[in-house]
């Protein structure tokens, strides 16, 4: 073959650059992924690695889903391609057929317009689909792109009459070979749109045969009848070589092409090729009456991208594994004149006759058939040998020859034979699993074509002019019921299991189950759905929704596979009665004082059950600690406790088959205060009176302390001067000038109290003489409107010094008054009583520490009892509504507060697992909501708020909600019913 035209060598160079650049961007330098998994079957041996292995079932028997008959007795041996549910297969008849999946029936059919020569332009060759776009690629006198949707022809490329190669498209090349000796790189998409593609528009080509000293030798290519496997930038064959026409011999190669042309001159050349190595030396060609023939359904190569190995069956009966990247020797070996590498052998294996069928590649061995291009009895085998070391695994004998190519996939290895069988193999060990005999048709029956799988169906094309599907018949599916067992006692929240199985292993995965649960044993039995509670279930388990304890309850499972459903056996299960369980002390939130205590509990069963117990005791607000188990009494001690650690504890009571889990109750050990003096120094010398007292204070637990002051003129202090002080700090009187005083304080919690050490101060004998006291007034405030005709009048006096103080009260209805109510008061307060109403009444006070007085200043009030009082405020619960059930551990909790005086809101929220909502949560907040997390799954809680107005407080109803129960997460539909 020459190139005629400059253009055309143009057009072909540009175009192998643009494919360089392609592929250094798509795959990089070396690719080593497999082919992605899909479930089309879209080329010859399923990917261009050409494993022939697939993922997915295939089937169990024999049984056809349909059989498409061509209306010929030429032969189907073309291998179908199946995408998107169609089927795509060549005939010996000259027709390219599309058929439905589904049923077998044609969507369309090409017709092969050109023909030459003593041959049709059979279809023998399998097709190759392109369905990203649209095209699928057939090799019969020559390559034809047709519209996938149309059936009609976008593009031809003449070669001879009847081809095997099968096209392979890769990066936007069509790559395929002829019986014209030469292999094609073609564009996918027409150049010039015209119909057809020129030797000028292909983007290079290869010559098969020899070479000597860089040039090919005429006459010594033939046929290239393997489809092409393409790999990390390399296009692998097989060639018929030095064809001897007088003798009828030959000899066979494998070879490595770039699969871009390193120079861009449209040409493989000698120098160009990857690696040669012969596999088959003088081997009698199969005269067909075809020109250019003699290599037909030669073995196509596989490849093990992980070992690195290419293999390939003979002619010579021989299998061969090579290495993909031979070690480069730079020998000639054979003495052809290629002296630049020339492959490399891994291992041979000998079989029983010649290899046509091409090898399938899966889990560490290769798949072959043997036998003859004949259509009489010849003897074959299936092979199975291992990868690495070539040694024989397994090998089937069957009465006449394997042409075809084995489908590995689900365990079976399925092959066609002469004898006109399709045989399901098992991959394990070789034995027979199943076989279809064809049967009709013409004269020859024998199944050449390689079978593919698409979505658990087998289709193949047999020499009788037909093409089979097979597929395993539906049965129905199976269910057994495993927990609870039957008759058995169970918890409220049990869970319901169960077994689905399916013949069709590919169903198991469609399998849909509807649970039927009721009190009433007809209800289930019966087929009206009354007592259906969990419709087209997935999985194999169901946790049904608020069992009642002490309920005998009926349950079975319907199982369906969209076709056929079963229905399992109507078991019976009791829901036992969960025990009962309340903390009884130490006091929920208490405190104690000493570093032992007693757990006290009680629990009760009411199907008389014998209860145990387990006790959980933790400084952690969950405890996890278990500090006693299987306990029977209803009590535990627990001791050596902390002085200022807070404690938690729970309890959980089993009855044998269920268990409760009590509240979470909380105590601290008391820790005593601590308290510090501060002034005066201890034994100094003060010069003022009244002396003033000061301390600090301090809690861990954050209690308000109170103070007991002793004060004496001796060291050992004991008369108290004050006592239940909340200050830190006392003013004292009547100190003597000159005298030394001792002083100590007392703090204490409430729960217990802690001493100062002893300090003393010495008053100095020149002491400052006496100051005069202060006077304010508290109440009622100035201007004041008093509802009532009588009012408690309140003000408080100081004196430096620390005198004893006496007050003088002034009433009247003059802005100065002079009415003398009460003399020589020593408290702070007097009650005025016999008021007028509608008057307004002028007060002061005039203290007196003996030598000096102070009078205060004028306030006045008045007397309205019609008065409107202050009104209280409205606080309503919104959300969660009482009663509800919530799906996750925490919740907002909302309300509506309202007030007729218009006065500002403050809410008090109390949330706890005891009925009367004891635990404040949050105190004085202007928000309506509270978000409340940390919630314990399958607990109920209790809530309300308090709203107040600064005068008066109201607390809403004890509402309650309770936590979904971990578990339950595929019964949506009962949480959202509730």
């Amino acid at each position: 073959m020459t190139k005629n035209s400059k253009s055309g060598m143009f057009f072909a160079a540009l175009l192998g650059i643009m494919l360089v650049l392609q592929i250094l961007v798509l795959t990089g330098d070396e690719v080593r992924a497999e082919e992605p998994i899909s479930e089309d079957w879209p080329m010859f041996r399923l990917n261009h690695h050409h494993t022939g292995y697939k993922e997915g079932f295939a089937p169990d028997t024999n049984d056809t889903l349909w059989i498409f008959d061509t209306n010929s007795t030429r032969w189907v041996v073309s291998s179908p391609m199946i995408v998107d549910d169609y089927v795509y297969i060549g005939s010996d008849n000259a027709k390219f057929y599309k058929l439905y999946l589904e049923n077998g029936t044609e969507v369309w059919s090409y017709v092969v317009r050109e023909g030459s020569g003593g041959c049709l332009a059979q279809f023998w060759s399998s097709p190759c689909v392109d369905k990203e776009n649209n095209m699928v690629f057939v090799h019969a006198n020559g390559v034809h792109a047709i519209n996938m949707t149309t059936g009609e022809r976008i593009w031809h490329f003449g070669t001879q009459n009847r081809e095997f190669c099968s096209p392979v498209v890769h990066n936007g090349v069509v790559f395929v070979g002829s019986y014209d000796k030469h292999v094609y790189a073609i564009p996918e998409f027409d150049p010039n749109v015209d119909g057809t593609i020129s030797e000028d528009e292909i983007i290079w080509y290869y010559e098969a045969g020899e070479y000597l000293n860089g040039e090919h030798i005429e006459g010594t290519g033939g046929a290239v009848s393997t489809t092409l496997l393409i790999i990390n930038g390399m296009v692998i064959g097989a060639e018929q070589t030095n064809y001897d026409e007088g003798d009828n011999y030959c000899d066979y190669n494998i070879f490595v092409l770039p699969e871009v042309d390193p120079d861009s001159s449209g040409v493989i050349e000698h120098d160009e090729i990857i690696w040669k190595y012969e596999i088959g030396e003088h081997i009698p060609i199969i005269d067909t009456g075809c020109p250019g023939e003699g290599g037909d359904a030669f073995s196509s190569p596989s490849v093990n991208i992980d070992l690195e190995q290419v293999y390939i069956g003979s002619r010579d009966h021989y299998f061969y594994a090579l290495a993909l990247h031979p070690d480069g020797d730079f020998i000639d070996n054979d003495l052809d004149g290629i002296i630049d590498n020339e492959g490399e052998l891994r291992w041979r294996f000998g079989v029983d006759n010649e290899i046509f069928s091409s090898p399938s590649i899966h889990n560490g061995n290769a798949y072959f058939g043997s036998g003859e291009y004949s259509t009489s009895a010849s003897p074959g085998s299936v092979y199975a040998l291992n990868e690495t070391n070539g040694g024989l695994v397994w090998r089937y004998q069957g009465a006449d020859g394997f042409l075809s190519s084995a489908l590995i996939a689900d365990n079976k290895v399925f092959i066609g034979s002469n004898d006109d069988y399709l045989t399901a193999l098992c991959e394990g060990n070789g034995t027979i699993l199943w076989q279809y005999k064809a049967e009709g048709g013409g004269s020859q029956r024998a199944f050449g074509s390689s079978p593919s799988l698409y979505d658990e169906k087998i289709v193949v094309g047999c020499c009788n002019g037909r093409v089979y599907c097979f597929e395993m018949p539906n049965y129905p599916p199976e269910v057994e019921l495993l927990l609870p067992e039957d008759n058995s006692c169970v918890n409220a929240s049990i869970v319901l299991k169960w077994k689905g199985t399916d013949p069709n292993r590919g169903d198991i995965e469609k399998l849909r189950y509807d649970v039927y649960l009721a009190t009433d044993y007809d209800l289930v039995n019966g087929s009206d759905g009354a007592a259906l509670i969990s419709l087209s279930r997935e999985n194999e388990s169901f946790a049904p929704p608020a069992l009642l304890e002490g309920e005998e309850y009926y349950w079975k499972v319907v199982v369906n596979d969209t076709e056929f459903e079963n229905v399992s056996e109507v078991w019976s299960l009791t829901v036992n009665r969960r025990p009962e369980l309340h903390l009884t002390s130490p006091e929920e939130g208490g405190r104690i004082t000493s570093t032992s205590i007693t757990l006290v509990w009680e629990g009760s069963d009411g199907d008389g059950d014998n209860l145990t117990y387990d006790v959980y005791f933790d400084t952690d607000p969950i405890p996890v600690t278990i500090v006693s188990d299987n306990l029977i009494e209803e009590s535990f001690e627990a001791s050596d406790l902390v002085e200022g650690v807070r404690y938690y504890w729970k309890v959980v009571a089993s009855d044998g088959i269920d268990e409760n889990v009590s509240e979470v109750w909380n105590f601290s050990v008391n820790k005593k205060p601590e308290v510090h003096l501060i002034s005066p120094e201890d034994c100094k010398t003060v010069t003022l009176i009244p002396v003033v007292l000061i301390w600090e204070g301090s809690d861990e637990n954050g209690d308000e302390l109170s103070y007991d002051v002793y004060l004496d003129d001796h060291s050992s202090p004991t008369t108290v001067a004050a006592e239940d002080l909340a200050e830190e700090s006392f003013e004292t009187s009547g100190l003597e000038r000159g005298k030394t005083y001792y002083w100590k304080i007392a703090a204490s919690d409430g729960y217990g109290e802690s001493e100062a050490g002893i300090w003393s101060f010495t008053v100095d004998i020149a002491a400052a003489s006496n100051n005069a006291p202060i006077i304010e007034l508290i109440s009622p405030e100035d201007g004041a409107v008093i509802d009532s005709t009588s009012v408690t009048l309140n003000w408080e006096g100081n004196d430096q010094d620390g005198d004893t103080l006496f007050y003088d009260v002034y009433v009247d209805t003059e802005s100065d008054p002079e009415t003398l109510a009460a003399e020589d008061l020593t408290e702070g307060s007097y009650d005025l009583t016999g008021l007028e109403e509608w008057e307004v009444y002028y007060w002061k006070v005039v203290v007196s520490d003996g030598l000096d007085e102070a009078e205060s200043d004028v306030w006045d009030f008045s007397i309205d009892t019609s008065y409107v009082s202050n009104h209280a405020p409205e606080v309503r619960l919104t959300f969660p509504q009482n009663g509800s059930i919530i799906p996750s551990d925490s919740i907002n909790l909302i309300w509506v507060g309202s007030d007729e005086d218009n006065d500002r809101l403050s809410y008090n929220v109390y949330l706890s697992l005891d009925p009367n909502a004891s635990t404040l949560v949050s105190g004085g907040q202007v928000g309506k909501a509270y978000f409340a997390s940390g919630l314990e799954s399958g607990r109920t809680y209790y809530w309300k708020v308090a709203a107040s107005d600064g005068e008066d407080e109201t607390t809403s109803p004890i509402w309650n909600f309770a936590v979904r129960e971990e578990g339950n997460d595929d019964d949506e539909e009962w949480y959202e019913d509730i």
